[in-house]
């Protein structure tokens, strides 16, 4: 009768538990160094939005400098905010901040397999909407699998 008890108390243990197979968060890495302080806090808020957004979240992790990062300043052309690839991703380091957590928000979106929407922080030109995620980046995020659908 002991060992019956401890069996079912260990099962509803394991029940409470995390399931086994839920999905890590989405690990993005970056310098605080690299950045000035307004920017790294641009960053995290980009980041937070996917991370409440996203089935197994979005972690932005801080490293020291010459580690391997996913998030790095560029030179890159005026007319490009960032550019992402192979999951890494560029920001332009001279990007005004008004528009800084826009475009960080759209190129984490396209490390997380989105493509553009029409209207979003996935659209084109992302600077015009504010950091809010619209029903198509959430539908484009369920298309791809990293957002759960409403019920």
């Amino acid at each position: 009768m002991i060992r019956l008890a401890a069996a079912l108390a260990a099962l509803l243990v394991g029940a409470c538990a995390a399931p086994l197979d839920a999905p890590a968060p989405y690990r993005m890495t970056f310098a605080p160094s690299a950045w000035t302080p307004a920017q790294a806090a641009a960053l995290h808020e980009a980041a937070a939005l996917w991370d409440e957004a996203t089935i197994a979240g979005v972690e932005l992790v801080e490293v020291p400098a010459g580690a391997g990062v996913s998030i790095a300043p560029g030179d890159l052309p005026t007319h490009l905010g960032g550019h992402e690839q192979h999951g890494g991703v560029t920001i332009r380091a001279n990007l005004p901040i008004a528009e800084f957590s826009e475009v960080a928000a759209h190129e984490i979106g396209h490390a997380l397999g989105l493509e553009p929407v029409r209207d979003g922080v996935m659209q084109g030109d992302a600077r015009m909407h504010g950091l809010q995620l619209s029903a198509e980046d959430i539908a484009e995020c369920e298309r791809v699998g990293a957002c759960a659908p409403k019920e």
